[in-house]
């Protein structure tokens, strides 16, 4: 396997994965949200762990009246709550276009 000089980024709609994929949708539906949302953090680490990604699951907050947060799991996995009003998309094209931004900068500055 050939390890890239930087590790993989990965961003995750949480609760997209867990309401479109049947094991997860399942498991919200018999066991409820929370259980679905740590099979899916603990599915996510160990797969972040054995590829070298940096992984980041992002959880809609935009109905419940608190500011986001976030939270480092492993080295390679960490879980992010969307702000009041914002969702998980809107987070996740706002990483995108700062992570475009660093790498553009970066290759012109090398």
């Amino acid at each position: 396997m050939i390890t890239p000089s930087k590790p993989a980024v990965m961003l995750v709609d949480g609760y997209n994965v867990i309401g479109a994929h049947p094991k997860f949708k399942a498991m919200r539906d018999h066991e409820g949200l929370e259980e679905a949302r740590r099979a899916l953090i603990e599915l996510l680490a160990n797969y972040s762990a054995y590829q070298n990604y940096e992984t980041d699951i992002i959880f809609d907050a935009q109905h419940q009246d608190r500011q986001g947060s976030r939270q480092t799991i492993t080295q390679h996995l960490a879980i992010a709550y969307t702000h009041f009003n914002q969702t998980a998309d809107s987070h996740i094209e706002r990483a995108c276009a700062l992570f475009f931004e660093k790498i553009s900068g970066a290759s012109r500055n090398a």
